[in-house]
């Protein structure tokens, strides 16, 4: 019987496919852990856990674990902002190379931004203070807040009265006010940031909102250091205008106001309500 005898290629070398598969038990693997001391669990595809065994952590082949790190309340202002300038046409992440996106530019009527409040609800505001003061130079009416202290602000949030939004508001300053300003601040105003800015409010509607609040100030004719706070000069309905029309001496002077209105803007107003309508004007 003839004698079996097994000869090895001498120029076998690690290419070839036996040997690929063969591990190397003598050098530790990239994750720094030698084959004899790894978990060696093994995946649906085939890969082996590279890990120390017992380990915590997932396994090498699995993608790690999610971070379970709740944002704080700077990172989550800091996101909304990042959606509103993302809505508005800005964005923060520029690709390399490019030049950087310039500020976007603000003026006196310019709206903050939520994340701008950072935890305040109230932000001071000297565009508006700039805008009401142009306002009074140029009306008569409103001579007596001529060179007197007022304080403007941004509200965060301008909640409701009487079930309708409040755009803005006005109140002279109590206990506290007076001690914190040194008793020289007369009248202090405030406007909704998310109403206006939800409502993209145009500048001459900041400015009838301010000149609106300017026009509840008074003085008294006996005491001119005696400033106060008047009621609006009408309040109605809706509904009872259209059920008994002008029927008091305030909304007859209120309609007779409305009659006036710019011939523009009386055209204007009739042509998208015709337009609202589906049928046109002559």
């Amino acid at each position: 019987m003839a004698r079996r005898t097994t000869t090895i290629d001498p120029t076998a070398t690690a290419t070839d496919p036996i040997l690929e598969d063969l591990p190397d038990f003598e050098q530790p693997s990239p994750a720094g852990v030698r084959h004899s001391e790894q978990c060696g669990d093994q995946a649906p595809w085939g890969a082996r856990c590279e890990h120390r065994k017992f380990h915590d952590d997932a396994h090498s082949w699995q993608a790690p674990r999610a971070s379970l790190e709740v944002p704080t309340h700077e990172q989550r202002l800091a996101e909304l902002d990042r959606r509103d300038d993302a809505l508005n046409g800005y964005h923060a992440d520029e690709l390399p190379g490019m030049p950087e996106r310039p500020e976007p530019e603000t003026t006196d009527y310019t709206v903050p931004t939520e994340a701008s409040f950072g935890k305040a609800d109230l932000v001071e505001a000297p565009g508006l203070k700039a805008i009401a003061e142009r306002l009074i130079a140029e009306d008569e009416s409103l001579e007596h807040l001529v060179g007197i202290d007022i304080g403007f602000f941004w509200r965060r949030r301008g909640g409701t009265q009487g079930g309708n939004k409040r755009y803005s508001h006005i109140k002279r300053p109590g206990l506290y006010e007076n001690f914190y300003s040194g008793g020289s601040v007369v009248y202090l105003i405030d406007l909704s940031a998310d109403h206006i800015r939800e409502a993209q409010f145009t500048e001459q509607q900041i400015e009838a909102c301010i000149y609106r609040e300017l026009c509840k100030t008074a003085v008294d004719p006996d005491d001119n250091d005696a400033y106060r706070i008047n009621g609006p000069d009408f309040s109605g309905f809706v509904r009872e205008l259209d059920k008994f029309g002008a029927w008091s001496a305030d909304l007859r002077e209120v309609a007779a106001h409305a009659r006036l209105l710019p011939l523009d803007q009386a055209l204007a107003e009739t042509d998208a309500d015709a337009g609202d309508d589906g049928e046109e004007s002559d």
